[in-house]
């Protein structure tokens, strides 16, 4: 089935709700000298499905919430949270996306927050969502004066901000909550209402934040996604199977095969995907008739090396050292067995590097800047990063691999600058 968003009227009062709808059978392509794939796109992340699996009870959750400008009440403000690929931005997106089309009375502004690590560089991709400029060199009340400035004369009553990945940024959440949460006490906004839905890959948030700036969040709705079944996972490949290859071009053990794997593993859907297209690209680049489970071996190869292969191989030499620092650090956190689960900290990774650096003669950046390269790290997704609040001892930063630590030392070390370091 399908999930269509419809516009409903009960007690004189419109919502949202969803219906399905049956899922129409694709044509058959008779002949046997046909290619495997018959739409790439399917398979990438940009694919927008008009087919939402597994999620009708967020999707009713969602609608109840964003469906209260049709009776004339502001969005009500939440939280989503889930791991990656379990379909937070999708769906929230797709449900925001319905009511504009229901009522012009709404205008709906997502910014994705990821490698927007301080509250400066958060309110600038906010302002350049919102009105297609940014302020760089002003103060961030000059640049919050300029967005509030610019809702109170829109043309539309109710403003609902999607703040994705909110969790990255580091510094100024109290600046931020009060201005979002309760933006009518800092802001003349006359008869305009300011909702925001929070979007978090990290299931603790906010629990990692202080407690004064914690409490801010009590009046927030919080909805969470859970990761997909192997079941799930396998209706949902079964779908872009059925839209992106070409009928019988597939072993019926291979839908199954990648669905296991991607739950297993991560249950993000995003990822479980990309490993059935991939697949299907090295069937057809061998000149094979139909994908066989060979090929998702070979696809998942390829997926954990090709994809930060690519972006490692394009860092400069700091950056690699960097890099290389956190494998070093890894490796020896393994050996010791540490008992620390919460991630390799800025100070252990300038340790690590700068032995690097002396080992190979090379100048010795300052820690300052070696954190600014792990933030850009985080916005390319090559790092996953968190912030531990100490109380009057301040923050840490705590940093992880996306990638295996020894996957991302095989590509490093392939580089001949790096090569001694590889594994004996």
């Amino acid at each position: 089935m399908r999930i269509m968003i419809k516009q409903e009227k009960l007690d004189n009062n419109y919502y949202i709700g969803i219906e399905t709808i049956p899922i129409k059978k694709r044509m058959t392509l008779e002949g046997t000298n046909i290619p495997i794939i018959r739409d790439a796109s399917i398979f990438t992340g940009h694919y927008v499905p008009s087919q939402i699996l597994h999620r009708d009870n967020e999707i009713k959750a969602l609608c109840f919430r964003m469906n209260r400008p049709l009776s004339g009440q502001p969005v009500k403000n939440t939280l989503i949270q889930g791991m990656s690929g379990t379909g937070k931005t999708l769906i929230t997106r797709h449900v925001a996306e319905q009511l504009s089309y229901l009522t012009e009375e709404v205008r709906v502004c997502y910014v994705r927050l990821r490698g927007a690590t301080t509250e400066y560089k958060a309110i600038n991709k906010i302002s350049q969502a919102l009105t297609n400029t940014e302020y760089p060199g002003h103060t961030s009340i000059y640049i919050y004066n300029r967005i509030f400035e610019y809702i109170k004369h829109s043309h539309q009553k109710f403003m609902v901000f999607i703040f994705d990945e909110v969790d990255g940024i580091e510094k100024g959440y109290d600046n931020f909550l009060d201005a979002f949460l309760r933006p009518h006490e800092n802001y003349d906004l006359e008869n305009k209402e300011v909702s925001a839905i929070y979007i978090s890959n990290n299931t603790k948030f906010p629990q990692d934040l202080p407690i004064g700036t914690r409490s801010s969040w009590d009046c927030i709705d919080k909805l969470t996604f859970e990761r997909y079944n192997a079941s799930q996972l396998k209706d949902i490949l079964t779908e872009r199977a059925d839209n992106g290859l070409y009928e019988g071009t597939y072993n019926e053990s291979v839908i199954p095969m990648c669905a296991a794997l991607g739950a297993q593993e991560h249950g993000d859907a995003r990822r479980t995907i990309e490993l059935l297209g991939k697949s299907a690209e090295l069937a057809q680049n061998e000149g094979a008739q139909i994908i066989e489970e060979t090929h998702v071996n070979k696809a998942w190869g390829h997926i954990e090396y090709d994809r930060p292969a690519q972006q490692i191989n394009a860092l400069p030499l700091q950056n690699k050292v960097i890099a290389l620092a956190m494998v070093m650090d890894t490796e020896k956190r393994l050996k010791t067995k540490s008992d620390d689960c919460k991630g390799l900290t800025t100070t252990t990774i300038y340790v690590e590097y700068k032995k690097i650096c002396q080992d190979l003669d090379i100048r010795v950046l300052t820690q300052r800047r070696v954190r600014d390269i792990l933030d850009e790290f985080a916005s390319l997704e090559l790092v996953d990063s968190h912030i531990e609040h100490k109380g009057r001892y301040g923050r840490m930063l705590h940093v992880d691999l996306t990638t295996p630590h020894d996957i991302v030392k095989r590509i490093l070390t392939a580089d001949p600058n790096f090569s001694r370091y590889k594994c004996k």
